[in-house]
């Protein structure tokens, strides 16, 4: 199992990339939380399989349809089996 927290920057926010986000982690089974940061990025704290961590990241790289990456960085943390779900936080 693998934690990640990433932070994704460029034009990331208003192109329901949350939305997007929270699907595919759901889909995949994973854990953790998205959510708008002020600075207009987002961030994601997840958790799961490496592989299914692995396909988050490479959505991350290119996102939804009106998202514009400039920068992904991905922070390895600890796994600490935190979350019983996936969620958009506000």
């Amino acid at each position: 199992m693998r934690r990640v927290k990433i932070l994704v920057l460029g034009k990331v926010q208003n192109v329901f990339f949350r939305k997007h986000v929270e699907d595919l982690a759901i889909s995949l089974e994973i854990t953790g939380y998205v959510k708008n940061l002020d600075d207009g990025s987002v961030e994601i704290v997840a958790e799961g399989e490496d592989s299914d961590i692995e396909e988050l990241i490479n959505f991350c790289n290119c996102g939804p349809i009106g998202a514009e990456i400039t920068k992904v960085d991905v922070k390895e943390e600890e796994y600490v089996d935190e979350f019983e779900d996936f969620s958009i936080r506000h």
